[in-house]
């Protein structure tokens, strides 16, 4: 292989990579966030959000983003307008850093809506393994040796033995 077909198998490659890790380490980041909030109104709304934008793909987005961001798009002109010009600060849609900005936007809430349940997950075993370390703590206090009621397999539900 080689040429246009070697840079072609390249570029799509490197927006594979690309796409793959950003999104999943800014996921991780916005799921903990999301996860530990105290706020259910935050939580719901991020989900939803995540959810809708997550579903939100193909032709639609494509549209989209062209209609919004591309050369005769309706931000593109408005940000002109306020003296700002996606092209001269290194931004085209059409570019392999426009089309990773796409793709993106698609696989960030994918990521949320994947990861958040992993970490609320992670958090009730952390809870559960809390749980059973502070019964044994309390049954090694009062002289026992762990063995009766105390022990950390015991104190795990029978689901996670």
């Amino acid at each position: 292989m080689h040429g246009v077909f070697l840079v072609g198998f390249e570029n799509s490659i490197k927006l594979g990579l690309l796409s793959a890790i950003i999104p999943g380490v800014l996921g991780v980041f916005l799921a903990y966030a999301i996860q530990t909030s105290n706020s259910n109104i935050l939580r719901r709304l991020c989900a939803t959000a995540s959810g809708v934008l997550a579903n939100f793909s193909g032709i639609n987005l494509t549209f989209i983003f062209i209609a919004t961001l591309g050369s005769t798009g309706v931000l593109t002109y408005w940000l002109q307008d306020v003296g700002i010009k996606l092209t001269s600060i290194g931004f085209n849609l059409y570019t392999f850093s426009g089309v990773l900005v796409v793709h993106m936007y698609f696989q960030l809430p994918l990521m949320v809506l994947v990861i958040t349940p992993a970490l609320g997950g992670l958090r009730a075993s952390e809870d559960c393994v809390r749980g059973a370390v502070r019964g044994h703590l309390e049954s090694s206090s009062r002289g026992g040796d762990g063995s009766r009621g105390g022990s950390l397999w015991s104190a795990l539900p029978s689901a996670q033995r």
